[in-house]
């Protein structure tokens, strides 16, 4: 009897890579500002306090290839995608731009080794701006495209979104900015990827 194996959808970005804690200490440096990890938001434009065209000329860097290939590891985060490649097929389904696939791929292979991934999605609501021919796809598009069965993410909008069509949630709080109240019952909130993990195995 062949038994199909749970495919997983990967986030990068506080998932993998601990994407605001390199924001908090770049933004600090960049711009003479004292922000601490918990003052991260995705509303930028709120935690640097500026308005809406200084946020936009500052995103610009955020969103690079030169920031990307610049962050550093999850803790916990090699180990337990070793131990989910025992218990599930992985794919990776980021926010990032297209046109950071190769730097995407370049850190993942840097970091992990080898691969652990059987694809790797890449659309972001930035990538607008390349243009009206640009693909672009929300977490639950690209979910429902990959056949995927469990999403481990750090927002807790694409949990949501994805849950409506059956997919389970994993919302990974490493950094402990998630509130309570930003949660529901359906979603699995984790602290450390050893978290992770256990919620896995336990389905």
């Amino acid at each position: 009897m062949v038994i199909q194996m749970v495919h997983i959808g990967l986030d990068i970005d506080g998932v993998l890579a601990d994407y605001e804690n390199a924001f908090i200490s770049c933004s600090n440096e960049m711009y003479a500002s004292n922000l601490e990890v918990h003052d991260y938001s995705n509303d930028w434009r709120s935690v640097w306090r500026v308005d809406n065209e200084t946020c936009l000329d500052r995103s610009t860097y955020f969103l690079s290839d030169e920031f990307y290939s610049t962050l550093g590891i999850i803790p916990g985060a090699r180990d337990g995608v070793k131990s989910l490649m025992r218990l599930a097929n992985i794919s990776i389904v980021s926010s990032r731009s297209e046109s950071s696939y190769n730097v995407t791929r370049s850190w993942l292979l840097r970091i992990f080794g080898e691969p652990f991934w059987d694809s790797i999605s890449l659309s972001s609501p930035w990538d607008e701006r390349q243009g009206e021919n640009a693909r672009r796809f929300t977490k639950l598009e690209q979910c429902v495209d990959m056949e995927i069965d469990v999403l481990i993410d750090d927002e807790i909008r694409h949990l949501i979104a994805v849950s409506e069509v059956g997919v389970r949630g994993i919302l990974c709080s490493f950094n402990s900015h998630v509130q309570q109240r930003d949660t529901r019952k359906d979603v699995f909130v984790c602290r450390s990827w050893p978290e992770v993990v256990d919620v896995v195995s336990s389905w």
